[in-house]
């Protein structure tokens, strides 16, 4: 009886490792996406980038979560822009963190070919959210899937205001690229 018990078990162990093995293959993630944007004002060109962006994907439902710490963003033309970035737009001590989470509409699991798939979701900076759809690139590599996309984000959306006086300095339209690669 004590020899059928153990059997068993290792067949659960066996079993229980297997099915592991299968479900987080399905989960893809990275921890060094990098997000960059360019502010094109009449008066001047602001550009930044970060590459700390994190995020997950699960390939099984198509889900995903990516986040990025706003003081993490390097560049500007200058560090007195940055500061002003930090404090007086984004109010980093407040809203520290921009989220994207969603889904991709298309089945992932019928892509077999690099393609643009769209992703659904929550678009969360400075403390607002707001759904958009957001067109991406995958690449199906080995063992691994690259993505990279362009969009524009409008500072009106999340509540980033704009002082009159920098209106020509700042643009209300800003322009974001993001690009990654997630492995299991």
């Amino acid at each position: 009886m004590r020899f059928i018990y153990k059997i068993c078990f290792t067949i659960f162990i066996l079993f229980s490792c297997s099915f592991y093995q299968l479900q987080s293959q399905s989960i893809y993630k990275s921890n060094d996406v990098e997000i960059s944007f360019i502010s094109d004002a009449p008066l001047e060109t602001i550009k930044a980038k970060s590459v700390m962006a994190g995020g997950v994907l699960n390939v099984s439902d198509g889900t995903f979560a990516f986040k990025v710490n706003i003081n993490s963003f390097q560049g500007f033309n200058n560090s007195l822009q940055r500061i002003h970035f930090m404090e007086n737009y984004m109010e980093t001590g407040q809203y520290p963190e921009a989220i994207f989470s969603g889904h991709i509409l298309e089945d992932i699991n019928q892509v077999q070919e690099n393609r643009i798939v769209r992703a659904k979701g929550e678009l969360k900076i400075h403390g607002k959210s707001n759904e958009v759809i957001i067109k991406v690139y995958l690449d199906f590599g080995e063992d691994k899937i690259n993505f990279t996309s362009d969009f524009s984000v409008l500072l009106a959306d999340h509540d980033i205001g704009i002082p009159l006086i920098v209106r020509q300095k700042i643009s209300e339209e800003i322009y974001v690229k993001v690009i990654g690669s997630l492995e299991p």
